[in-house]
């Protein structure tokens, strides 16, 4: 199957679907409570933080030379390693969507119908990045049906949680798993990667 590449206009689209939302109405309260009346200096950190991301992102598709990420992945982990791995990132692609959707965040369509392509854009975008994990598991599943398993497990995981404590404790939780993702998965391949160099050199 042919496959076409986004071109950056698109890629600045998705970026910008991916970061705002609904948050921009409570980010400012939520600063000054954890940071005080300049709170808004903490976005400083954030914006780092995203452009660290975004280069290590870059580093990753320089170094590969456009090379899937799947791809590097198989040339360098065993299979014992590769699918637990998979199947972890996958699960919390999936909750990160699950998590995305308007109606958990809570929006009014009449109010805050502006917001809401972006936030099915998004978190439609984490459930084809956790399909297309998953996908590497399960080859010979359609991938409609394992799209449709994982929304129903991910729906089945969200009856876990019997109060609002229970939920604080899985988005806290969830939120630093997709935080220490964006940071050591790419780190992650920059190093396979460089192994691979090193030994097609001695080869």
């Amino acid at each position: 199957m042919a496959q076409e590449k986004l071109h950056r206009f698109h890629i600045m689209l998705m970026m910008l679907n991916t970061q705002s939302g609904i948050a921009l109405f409570t980010l400012p309260r939520i600063t000054a409570h954890h940071f005080g009346t300049n709170g808004w200096l903490s976005l400083i950190i954030v914006f780092l933080f995203a452009s660290l991301n975004t280069m290590l992102i870059s580093a990753v598709y320089r170094l590969g030379r456009g090379t899937s990420v799947f791809e590097i992945l198989r040339d360098s982990l065993p299979r014992v390693i590769l699918y637990p791995l998979y199947l972890l990132i996958g699960s919390n692609l999936a909750m990160f969507g699950y998590l995305r959707f308007p109606f958990v965040e809570r929006i009014h369509n009449f109010l805050l119908s502006m917001y809401l392509f972006s936030v099915v854009h998004t978190g439609a975008m984490y459930y084809w990045a956790s399909k297309a994990m998953i996908k590497q598991v399960f080859p010979r599943v359609p991938p409609k049906l394992l799209l449709a398993l994982t929304m129903a497990a991910t729906i089945a995981v969200s009856l876990t949680p019997d109060s609002l404590m229970d939920v604080e404790w899985w988005l806290r939780n969830i939120t630093l798993v997709q935080l220490a993702f964006s940071v050591g998965f790419p780190l992650l391949l920059i190093l396979l990667l460089f192994i691979q160099r090193r030994e097609k050199k001695h080869a």
